[in-house]
């Protein structure tokens, strides 16, 4: 999936289909791991949001990596304040 779904590469699927399927694992784990679809839909659209800037801005692996653990982040603060 990891390579898939950057466009370019030689794609088995379309890597509009692979950067939807990873973005939406992750979403469905937040989702369940907080019961809450609301931030599972907003990790999924963050996510893909994410990974379609990282190779067009040609950000690193850390600042990819630092971005999904902003969003994580957020997910928490959003739970512990009750918004």
């Amino acid at each position: 999936m990891a390579l898939e779904k950057v466009p370019g590469k030689d794609e088995t699927l379309s890597w509009k289909w692979w950067i939807t399927a990873h973005a939406g694992t992750h979403g469905l784990a937040v989702a369940l791991l907080t019961g809450l679809p609301a931030l599972g839909a907003l990790e999924w659209g963050a996510h893909i949001l994410i990974d379609w800037c990282k190779p067009r801005f040609r950000f690193s692996l850390a600042v990819d990596q630092g971005l999904h653990l902003m969003c994580k982040c957020i997910w928490v603060f959003l739970i512990a304040t009750g918004s």
